[in-house]
């Protein structure tokens, strides 16, 4: 009889034992689901954060490739008048020749200012 108590006494602890590890087993299982739901949202942030960086990374080089134009290029009252239409080359049928002229200077002294940035190192 001493025996076959022992052996109950066992068999019980080996049972409170698989118990235990079942809930544990659900537990973890639940606790995955729910880190995976946070990783979910984690990645979803970061991607949402990327984009807004990048987006601020476009506004600042747009504002400083602004500024570098105000403080360097040609000051934009000269490109109106440059490329104004003359009301005697408009009734000669010759409207878009100064147009044309005075685009292609800005392009040229545009690249000229580029060309002379690239080389000196920028600013």
């Amino acid at each position: 009889m001493v025996l076959a108590r022992g052996e109950e006494l066992r068999a019980r602890h080996v049972l409170s034992r698989q118990i235990g590890a079942l809930k544990a087993r659900d537990n973890l299982e639940v606790e995955l689901v729910e880190a995976g739901r946070v990783s979910a949202g984690l990645v979803a942030s970061l991607i949402r954060m990327e984009d807004r960086a990048q987006l601020a990374r476009r506004k600042q080089d747009e504002l400083v490739r602004r500024k570098r134009t105000a403080e360097n290029g040609p000051n934009p009252a000269d490109t109106v008048s440059a490329i104004r239409i003359r009301p005697a080359e408009a009734t000669r049928g010759h409207a878009f020749d100064g147009y044309a002229e005075a685009v292609s200077a800005l392009e040229q002294e545009a690249s000229r200012a580029g060309r002379e940035e690239t080389e000196g190192g920028g600013r």
